[in-house]
Formats: structure tokens, C-alpha cells, sequence
């Protein structure tokens, strides 16, 4: 675990995609790899940081939604929508 962990810690995540610190057009395997990279690292048990369960929690809540190919759908239409209407 790099540098990269750290300065997604220092911002705000916007997207399931940045829990993961992977890239929104990743392939099912890349998320899967990110999630269990990013949960091996944030396991409450293997992490003293305080805020690890919140952060293994919010981990795997972005793999039960970006796992499923009609949840990760549904997800990334609600965000193609954020987007239109941050442009108007």
C-alpha cells in the first residue's frame, strides 16, 4: 500500500469507485482485486487506525454495489445524472 492510500484518505470520497481507488471503467476482476487490496488493508484487526471499521464498512459496501452488474448499472446511471445536473 502506497502513497495513493494515504491521499485518498486525506480527501473527501465521491464515489464507490474512490473507496476503491479504482478507475470507473474497470473490468469486474480490477474491482475485485482493488476490493480485496483495500479490505486486507483497512481490516479492523490488521489496521490500528480508529477509523478502520468505518472504512471496511464503507469498502464493502462499494463491493456489494459494484459487484452486482445491475446495481453497478443502476450506480453509475445515478451518477451520470449527479453530473448533468452539476452542469446546468
Amino acid at each position: 500500500m502506497g502513497d495513493e492510500a494515504h491521499a485518498a484518505d486525506d480527501e473527501t470520497e465521491n464515489t464507490l469507485y474512490a473507496v476503491l481507488l479504482c478507475n470507473p471503467a474497470a473490468t469486474h476482476e480490477e474491482l475485485r482485486r482493488a476490493y480485496k487490496e483495500q479490505a486486507l488493508h483497512w481490516h479492523p484487526d490488521k489496521n490500528d487506525d480508529p477509523e478502520a471499521e468505518e472504512r471496511f464498512k464503507l469498502i464493502s459496501t462499494a463491493w456489494s454495489i459494484l459487484s452486482d452488474d445491475a446495481k453497478r448499472a443502476a450506480y453509475d446511471a445515478s451518477l451520470a445524472r449527479g453530473a448533468a445536473a452539476e452542469q446546468d
